[in-house]
């Protein structure tokens, strides 16, 4: 989502796109408030989805801006040490990349 219009590419050569898999993304509502977000497969309800569904997810949030994210078993939510969403597969993959939030200082 850029300037909260989605913008959907038709290709990516190492990610399936157009399948329904579990997805994360990051959002920004405004300045420095953000929403973080993932589709997961969770206890009895099977809810995944395409980059696109995502997308219209995101727009219908009114958000300004969005950006995917990588989804499974790294789409993982951490909240005061405790995972808060399901992981894919039982465990989350090792990872290199993190988004950390701290407490803002203007």
């Amino acid at each position: 989502v850029d300037n909260g219009e989605r913008v959907i590419t038709d290709s990516y050569p190492i990610g399936e796109i157009h399948e329904t898999y579990s997805r994360a993304a990051i959002a920004q509502l405004g300045e420095c408030h953000y929403l973080m977000v993932t589709i997961n497969y969770e206890g009895p309800y099977v809810a995944a989805s395409t980059i696109a569904q995502l997308a219209e997810v995101l727009e219908g949030l009114g958000v300004d801006k969005a950006y995917t994210l990588d989804g499974g078993q790294t789409g993982t939510i951490i909240v005061n040490d405790e995972v808060i969403n399901h992981v894919d597969y039982g465990e989350q993959r090792n990872i290199s990349d993190i988004i950390y939030f701290a407490t803002l200082v203007k």
